[in-house]
């Protein structure tokens, strides 16, 4: 009966998938993601479309998006009409909804010469959620 139940869970164990669940170290702090980000925002979410990559993704499955925000207020960067950002599709790439508004901190990927979001940066948090930081963000400018 142990010989069936160890070469069950081997066979289990042989057939399990990886895990790609985003794997952060902790939320950085706002005022070290405020000193990092090239630019930040709070923006509303105006089209999501796919993007494909000038560097092949570490993941076949993996894709990434163009997001177009319609900006309310430029807390650092220079303010233009639009801002456009890839984020990715996995779990790190936080979820975008066309229509909602987001505090947004970037940070420039070299590779693509394009800004980009990442959930371990510093996460996106819709408007009515943002409050404190947006306060805090002021109160340092």
């Amino acid at each position: 009966m142990k010989k069936e139940f160890i070469l069950l869970i081997l066979c289990f164990l042989a057939f399990v998938a990886p895990s790609f669940a985003c794997d952060c170290d902790g939320e950085v702090p706002l005022k070290e993601s405020l000193a990092k980000s090239p630019k930040v925002f709070l923006g509303k979410v105006i089209s999501i479309k796919g993007y494909k990559t000038l560097v092949k993704p570490k993941y076949d499955w993996q894709q990434y998006y163009v997001i177009e925000f319609k900006p309310k207020e430029v807390y650092k960067g220079k303010k233009s009409d639009t801002i456009m950002l890839i984020a990715e599709s996995s779990d790190c790439g936080g979820e975008f909804m066309e229509g909602s508004s987001y505090l947004v901190f970037t940070f420039w990927n070299e590779k693509e010469k394009k800004l980009e979001y990442h959930q371990c940066f510093r996460m996106a948090l819709p408007e009515q959620y943002a409050a404190k930081d947006i306060a805090k963000i002021k109160s340092k400018n």
